[in-house]
């Protein structure tokens, strides 16, 4: 009887251990830290919205912006390879000064897509850009719960950093920002994010 009685103990002090490996087996914490040196950060042209011609020292104006990164290496746990693009508009009329001086945030959406290994799908995100500098940002975003059935990153959060060529001080002080001759678009010479 007092085997009986220990064997149902034992049962009973194990159930919860077997309940929380079953739990804790089916969920996965995937991550991803993607890194490239090239792309870019194109001007929209006839939308509506940034058709001023891009952007100069003082006249203000919309702008609005397509970001495409491929080739992406990463590292994790998860991918190797994968794309960034999306579009992203100004919260307001922006120039060289106050785009960089007040943060201005530019808001917009866009696609990760994964290349390597094969068959990881795509991931939707929410994005929200700005630039801390002259020549470099940070972004920010939310991969949403959309996107193809692979999307194993929904809910995550993506933070990261970019570099330009383009500089946004005046050509007076070394820059690449001038009254006439607007700034069209940039180079990406260094980007990386994070996704987790």
């Amino acid at each position: 009887m007092k085997a009986i009685a220990r064997l149902a103990m034992a049962v009973a002090l194990m159930a919860p251990v077997g309940v929380l490996a079953a739990t804790s087996a089916g969920t996965a914490d995937y991550t991803a830290n993607c890194s490239g040196t090239a792309g870019n950060i194109d001007l929209v042209h006839g939308t509506g919205v940034g058709d001023n011609g891009g952007l100069v020292q003082v006249a203000k104006g919309p702008q609005q912006y397509t970001i495409t990164s491929d080739g992406l290496v990463c590292t994790g746990n998860a991918v190797a390879e994968g794309d960034l693009s999306a579009t992203v508009t100004t919260s307001t009329e922006v120039n060289c000064d106050n785009l960089v001086e007040e943060e201005v945030p530019l808001g917009g959406s866009g696609t990760l897509t994964w290349n390597d290994p094969a068959g990881m799908g795509e991931s939707n995100i929410s994005l929200q850009l700005r630039w801390d500098t002259d020549t470099s940002g940070t972004f920010t975003g939310v991969v949403s719960n959309q996107g193809s059935a692979q999307n194993i990153f929904g809910g995550d959060t993506v933070r990261g950093t970019f570099s330009t060529n383009e500089d946004l001080d005046a050509i007076g002080n070394g820059g690449d920002c001038s009254a006439t001759n607007p700034i069209d678009g940039f180079t990406l010479d260094a980007i990386e994010f994070t996704v987790s």
